[in-house]
């Protein structure tokens, strides 16, 4: 299996099409992701709980909500005045 370059910053459905472009001459490949390894055999869904520890679907409602959780109390805290302005 030949290693792949990932740059920094970039997302995971990124760098699982990058693996799955680069293979297509019928190689594997791999990179690393943060401290852990992604392959070109994996499915997106494989990557996910090898970075994550959820499915992409999981992931990305889990994200959404955690989003969203964060709005809500920079909303808050806005309108109490504990917001940091420039």
């Amino acid at each position: 299996m030949k290693e792949l370059e990932m740059p920094l910053g970039m997302q995971l459905d990124d760098a699982m099409q990058q693996l799955y472009e680069t293979a297509k001459d019928g190689n594997a490949y791999y990179a690393e992701f943060g401290d852990r390894r992604i392959n070109s055999n994996m499915s997106i869904d494989e990557a996910y709980i090898t970075v994550t520890g959820m499915n992409r679907v999981n992931f990305k409602d889990f994200q959404k909500r955690e989003l969203e959780k964060m709005e809500t109390r920079k909303e808050n805290r806005i309108k109490t005045g504990q917001w940091l302005s420039k």
